[in-house]
């Protein structure tokens, strides 16, 4: 994805990511969809990170410990980045699901179509993944995932403040197919 390469700031991100070597690890959700957002906006200034999500999926270590040292590995490669990091092997507890089968698996169970986004450098090249595809995000719409509880979508769209922030998108009413 050219937006990735020409933001110095997320390709470094990418680039410290790639370095931890994590199991099926990516960086995703606003990372991605902000970006997008962003560039259809015709910003040229990147609206700020709140957090950079990075997520894995590494079933033999579960522990949240294992996730704050990833963490703290991130803080001293790039410490201006708030760095979230989940093992998504032990996340269908938090929200009460079955077990994930891999990173994408979870990341498809994301509250927002347009969230269900994630990059990662593979073999020196950026490898996108999207549950849905990128046409929601170039469209300028958030959409409520078909795996998400319809009120859970209403209270992040009033509190994450997109509507305000981008003043284009448009919530999109009615069933996605998945």
């Amino acid at each position: 994805m050219q937006l990735l390469k020409d933001d110095p700031l997320r390709y470094a991100a990418l680039q410290a990511v790639a370095a931890l070597s994590l199991p099926d690890c990516w960086i995703g959700a606003g990372f991605i969809r902000n970006l997008i957002w962003d560039h259809t906006h015709r910003r040229s200034i990147p609206t700020p990170l709140n957090d950079v999500d990075v997520v894995y999926f590494d079933s033999d270590n579960v522990s949240a410990g294992a996730e704050t040292v990833h963490t703290g590995r991130l803080n001293t490669i790039m410490p201006a980045l708030n760095w979230e990091v989940r093992n998504q092997a032990r996340m269908h507890d938090k929200h009460g699901r079955p077990p994930f089968s891999s990173t994408p698996d979870a990341i498809s169970h994301w509250i927002e179509i347009e969230t269900t986004v994630a990059a990662r450098l593979q073999n020196g090249s950026i490898e996108i993944f999207s549950a849905y595809g990128l046409s929601h995000n170039y469209n300028n719409t958030i959409t409520r995932n078909p795996l998400a509880a319809q009120a859970t979508f209403d209270s992040r769209v009033k509190n994450k403040s997109w509507l305000a922030e981008w003043p284009e998108l448009k919530v999109q009413r009615g069933q996605i197919q998945r």
